[in-house]
C-alpha cells in the first residue's frame, strides 16, 4: 500500500493502493507517447511539495542528513519500497529499492524516483550536476534520454536504479539548514510514527532493540529480534509496514531516545555513548545525533544538561 505522499499539497488521508497508482503512470506515459513522463515528472516536482519530506529535507544540516532523514521516515510515504544509502569510497549510492517483486516492472515509478532524487540533490545543494545516475539493465538502452532530462552523466550498474554522490557534496554544509526548524519537523515525524504504532507490538520490538544494544554493543539485527520474538523476518517487516513504520526507522528512534539518556549521565563520555548504542565510531554518532537534533552530542549536553 502507498500513502498519501502529499505531492499535491493536501494532509495524508489514509492509503492509496500502490499498483492502481502505478497502472495509471504507465498508462498516462503510453497515452501520451512519453516513455520519459515519469522522469520528467520527478525532475519538475518542487520537493516543497513533498510535504514534510521536502521541509525535512530542505532544513537539514548536510545532504548526507537529508536523506538519511528521508531513508528513515520513508514509511510515512510508502511500505512497498525503501531508499538507502551505500558508502563506496569516495562516493555515496542512494538506492531505491523495491519490496514487492511484481512492481519492479513499473518503469515509470522507477524514472519518477530517479528525477525527484537527482531534482532534490540539486535543489538542496544550490548547484548543478552533482550526481550521476545509475541505471539497470533494461534503462541502460535509454541512457541518452537520461542524460537529456537530467543533464547528469549516466552508467550502467545492472539490477540497481541508483544516483551517486561524491562524499564530499553529500557532507558539505547546506545553505538553507534551519536548526530549529529542523528539530521541530524531526520530531512531528517522531510523532506521527508513534500515532500509527500499536504499543503492544512496537514495545516488543523496541524491548528487543534495547536488549541486542545492550548485550551485544552493535547494531541490532532484525533476523535476530525476529528469532527473539519467534516470527520470521519477512513476518516482522510485514507487520512493522502494517503500523507506518520499519525496522531501521525503530532503531534509530530507540537509539536517539536513549542517546539523550545517556548524555545526561556525567560518568559517561562519548565514546562510550557511542559504543553503548552500537557505532562503530565516534564520528559515526556525531553524524547520527547530527541529524536527530541538529546539534553535537558534545554540544547538546551542555547546553542542556550543562556537562562539559
Amino acid at each position: 500500500m502507498l500513502k498519501d505522499s502529499g505531492l499535491t499539497g493536501t494532509e495524508s488521508r489514509g492509503y492509496v493502493p500502490m499498483l492502481p497508482m502505478l497502472d495509471f503512470f504507465e498508462r498516462v506515459s503510453a497515452e501520451l507517447q512519453d516513455p520519459t513522463f515519469g522522469l520528467n515528472l520527478g525532475l519538475n516536482t518542487d520537493p516543497h511539495k513533498a510535504g514534510l519530506f521536502g521541509y525535512l529535507a530542505a532544513t537539514s544540516p548536510s545532504l548526507r542528513a537529508a536523506l538519511e532523514t528521508l531513508a528513515e521516515f520513508f514509511p510515512l510515504h510508502q511500505s512497498c519500497s525503501a531508499i538507502s544509502l551505500v558508502e563506496e569510497g569516495d562516493t555515496t549510492r542512494i538506492v531505491y529499492e523495491l519490496g514487492e517483486p511484481q512492481i519492479e516492472a513499473y518503469q515509470q515509478d522507477i524514472d519518477f524516483a530517479l528525477g525527484f532524487g537527482a531534482n532534490m540533490i540539486r535543489f538542496l545543494t544550490g548547484e548543478p550536476n552533482h550526481c550521476e545516475i545509475a541505471l539497470k539493465c533494461e534503462q541502460f538502452s535509454h541512457r541518452s534520454r537520461y542524460e537529456d532530462q537530467c543533464g547528469s552523466p549516466v552508467s550502467f550498474r545492472g539490477s540497481e536504479a541508483s544516483i551517486i554522490v561524491p562524499t564530499s557534496v553529500m557532507d558539505a554544509p547546506l545553505p538553507q539548514h534551519d536548526p530549529g526548524l529542523f528539530k521541530t519537523l524531526m520530531d512531528f515525524a517522531r510523532v506521527r510514527v508513534a500515532r500509527s504504532e500499536p504499543d503492544d507490538f512496537i514495545s516488543s520490538v523496541r524491548h528487543q532493540v534495547v536488549k541486542e544494544l545492550q548485550e551485544d554493543g552493535v547494531t541490532p539485527s532484525i533476523k535476530q529480534v525476529a528469532r527473539n520474538l519467534h516470527m520470521a523476518t519477512r513476518s516482522l517487516q510485514r507487520k512493522l509496514r502494517q503500523r507506518g513504520t520499519s525496522f531501521r526507522s525503530l532503531v534509530d528512534d530507540t537509539r536517539y531516545q536513549l542517546a539523550i539518556e545517556y548524555l545526561r549521565s556525567r560518568d559517561a563520555n562519548l565514546s562510550q555513548v557511542a559504543i553503548a548504542l552500537g557505532f562503530s565510531e565516534l564520528s559515526a554518532f556525531d553524524r547520527a545525533f547530527s541529524r536527530w537534533t541538529g546539534s553535537t552530542p558534545r554540544s547538546f549536553r551542555r547546553k542542556n544538561f550543562g556537562i562539559e
